[in-house]
């Protein structure tokens, strides 16, 4: 991680007129920040990266799972299982996330998250008919205690405790149907009927100094639930044209609970759950087997039509979460994957994709409020600005091709050699205004400022496995590069509006792994 860009940047790089928000306007802390960042700021990878003095850096992870399958035959064709769960978290972490030592933000959490599921199938058939059914359930309590430091004016002032605690339980029944109407065609038919309920209880409060003692009250606790329910059905055909080749089309109806935005400082705001977001995907593809059995070549085609599509993204000026409904959008591609086996030991394999992204509908409220009165529009109305935004996280293009190797037999094990490269085309981090000056530029910054370029890595490894070392195991030993041709490349963002925090590909990283089974 390391610091991208202040306003100032922003200013030159957007190419365009970017209105500088109203909190940065006022005369704060963040307007002299720039002179103090100047030395630490970059546009490329820095080799190292400055934080506040005696600052912590750091992130802590513990997980503990267990998961238990039982399975008990009726008769020969019936079949019942249960498949239970259970999962701890718990997450610490403490973040100098503008990347200098200059104090402008810094956040902190400790979070625990603890989930339980069971699930319970019947799974049968006869000659032409297969069939399932089953009850899941599911539930997770999780409670996070956060601090900031938000320096929007000269420290301590703007410092804060960010607490919340959530539920979800939820319960689906489900049954499908699989019936062989010839030899090769199969029709298949499935339902699901999902209900969630999700409550959240927020609270903030100002504190003297990071995690300080309390000295007042920014939210008192605040509570609230919701219930979310759907009904998912989804229809699928099969035909197999001959012993090498499998068409297959499919429609499915998808879900995702509404939830609640549990970081913002209103009442209003953790109080008032987002919408489910609701999908319908078609899908068409084929499977097919070639050369005796050597090579596979698999296909498909798809589109997913989104309505109350989730977006999340940050508050201006702080680093709260604003979880959100933005309208509309569908999302369409072609999925391409092969592998050959091209001589005895060796191996190839690659993939391809393509997608196209686009907002239908996305109502916001206007950015430009000269602009938005010329065009007739009050600046508390509602417009659909969905042609002037970008799609995010959606690279046009993404490749991948490895080759797999044996080298050598020996008396101490099998030398194989294997060589990746991945290709991800540019993509937007945000849902960002292709333009600021437009009638209908919504809320966020110009997507030129949030574009991450394409990024290509080539990743490799040398193994030794099968390495005998007396008694019951095996042996394996494997030298390991990544990002062998050392991409300086931005990766990702995130975008403060009066600066941006960046994250990028890792140097070139080596390494010597040892595992021995037994």
């Amino acid at each position: 991680m390391g610091t991208l860009t202040t306003l100032g940047n922003q200013l030159v790089a957007a190419g365009n007129a970017f209105h500088i928000p109203s909190y940065v306007a006022a005369g704060n802390f963040l307007i002299a920040a720039p002179a103090q960042m100047s030395r630490y700021l970059s546009s490329e990878r820095p080799d190292s990266v400055a934080i506040d003095t005696n600052h912590e850096n750091y992130q802590r992870l513990r997980i503990n799972g267990n998961a238990l399958t039982a399975t008990y035959e009726l008769d020969p064709r019936n079949t019942l299982k249960y498949i239970g769960s259970y999962r701890n978290m718990a997450y610490s972490d403490r973040v100098d996330l503008d990347g200098t030592p200059v104090p402008l933000i810094s956040t902190g959490r400790n979070t625990e998250v603890s989930s339980y599921s069971h699930e319970f199938q019947w799974v049968g058939g006869t000659d032409r008919l297969n069939y399932a059914a089953g009850l899941y359930l599911y539930r997770e309590d999780g409670t996070t205690i956060g601090g900031q430091l938000i320096a929007l004016s000269p420290p301590p002032a703007n410092t804060k405790y960010v607490d919340y605690r959530t539920t979800d339980n939820a319960k689906a029944v489900y049954g499908q149907l699989d019936y062989k109407a010839t030899d090769a065609l199969t029709l298949t038919a499935g339902i699901r009927r999902t209900t969630e309920e999700r409550t959240n209880a927020s609270a903030q409060f100002g504190t003297n100094g990071y995690r300080g003692p309390i000295i007042s009250t920014i939210l008192p606790w605040t509570s609230a639930a919701a219930s979310f329910s759907a009904t998912t059905p989804t229809l699928a055909a099969t035909y197999k044209v001959n012993d090498g080749l499998t068409v297959y089309g499919r429609m499915a109806k998808g879900f995702r609970a509404g939830g609640f935005s549990a970081e913002v400082p209103t009442a209003a705001g953790v109080t008032t759950p987002v919408n489910p977001e609701k999908s319908t995907t078609y899908e068409i593809g084929f499977k097919s087997t070639f050369a005796g059995g050597k090579a596979q070549f698999n296909g498909t085609v798809f589109q997913n039509n989104i309505t109350d599509m989730q977006l999340s993204r940050l508050l201006p000026g702080t680093t709260s979460s604003l979880l959100s409904n933005a309208g509309k959008a569908t999302m369409k591609g072609i999925e391409l994957e092969g592998v050959f086996l091209v001589a005895d030991g060796w191996k190839v394999q690659g993939s391809y994709g393509y997608l196209h992204g686009k907002f239908d509908e996305y109502l916001d409220y206007p950015y430009n409020a000269a602009t938005a009165a010329l065009a007739g529009v009050s600046t508390s109305t509602l417009i659909d600005t969905a042609s002037n935004r970008v799609f995010p996280y959606a690279p046009k293009q993404t490749i991948s091709l490895s080759v797999d190797g044996r080298l050598a037999k020996t008396a101490w094990g099998t030398l194989r050699g294997l060589v990746d490269y991945t290709y991800t085309a540019e993509f937007y981090a945000y849902t960002s205004n292709k333009s600021l000056t437009v009638a209908n530029a919504g809320g966020g910054s110009l997507a030129e400022i949030n574009k991450m370029p394409a990024l290509g890595l080539v990743n490799a490894r040398l193994m030794l496995t099968d390495v005998p070392v007396g008694g019951p195991g095996t042996a394996s030993v494997s030298l390991w590069v990544k990002n062998l041709a050392d991409s300086k490349k931005l990766t990702n963002v995130i975008d403060f509006s009066y600066f941006q925090n960046a994250a990028w590909t890792p140097p070139r990283t080596f390494g010597l792994n040892f595992n021995y089974k037994w």
